[in-house]
């Protein structure tokens, strides 16, 4: 097991698999591609263990700014007042 770098991780609906060790991750990456695209040899890049998303996906709401929850999209994760 991975130590999550992230603070959000597992409330926000992003970055689901930081537990998980790095070569786990490429390796379930692999699996899934073989089995929806059912070729028996894909290509992955790979980069980083962490600091590889470059997409952050944020909520604007009366409440102020957040992420999405992870499992209900309507609600958020981490409010800041807009001031």
């Amino acid at each position: 097991m991975a130590i999550p770098l992230c603070p959000y991780f597992n409330q926000c609906g992003g970055c689901t698999t930081q537990h998980l060790e790095y070569t786990s991750q490429v390796n379930n990456k692999v699996k899934e591609l073989k089995r929806i695209t059912s070729c028996d040899t894909v290509a992955v890049f790979t980069g980083p263990e962490y600091y590889y998303r470059h997409r952050m996906d944020f909520v604007f709401s009366h409440q102020g700014l957040g992420l999405r929850s992870k499992g209900a999209s309507f609600s958020i994760v981490d409010v800041k007042r807009c001031v």
